[in-house]
């Protein structure tokens, strides 16, 4: 399969080939510089997209007998959310339930 970055700035990059497993990714080409906060799109059969939020990256930038150097990538379909989101959430809930 083939998947796109989103990285953290916003820029795209790829395509690049990738295996899934049962719970991660491998991408064989270490020119794609992935990092943990990347945002993985793959393209479906029906031309929707699948995101995946990238948890944990561990570089093997040497074989490892028949398998060559790759990123192992860690992952989750459900968004991170963002610190302030959380603050907003909190404070939200807090003034509620202060005028019930």
């Amino acid at each position: 399969k083939a998947l796109t970055f989103r990285k953290k700035d916003g820029s795209l990059k790829g395509p690049y080939e990738a295996s899934f497993t049962r719970d991660a990714i491998i991408v064989t080409d270490l020119q794609a510089n992935i990092a943990e906060g990347d945002i993985i799109i793959r393209k479906l059969p029906n031309e929707n997209d699948e995101y995946y939020y990238v948890t944990k990256v561990d570089c093997y930038s040497k074989s490892l007998g028949c398998i060559p150097p790759h990123y192992h990538i860690k992952f989750t379909q459900t968004p991170p959310s963002r610190p302030m989101e959380k603050i907003y959430r909190i404070l939200t809930f807090m003034v509620h339930k202060m005028f019930k």
